[in-house]
């Protein structure tokens, strides 16, 4: 996130200038809190996606 111009402003966030934050704070978080965060955080995305045009397709790449 740290140098991407498309993400930045997708989340409201400012450019980082270390990764390193934003890793300490999730890497102490237990299971049930990613698993709370993945929920709130997937329910948030669905809110903002329309309704797909007939025949369109979302491909969602988990590709670092």
């Amino acid at each position: 996130m740290r140098d991407d111009g498309v993400v930045q402003p997708i989340l409201g966030v400012a450019p980082m200038h270390s990764a390193m934050p934003p890793t300490r704070y999730f890497g102490g978080l237990v299971r049930s809190q990613v698993e709370h965060l993945s929920e709130v955080l997937w329910q948030s995305g669905l809110r903002r996606l329309r309704a797909p045009a007939l025949g369109a397709v979302l491909d969602l790449d988990s590709t670092v």
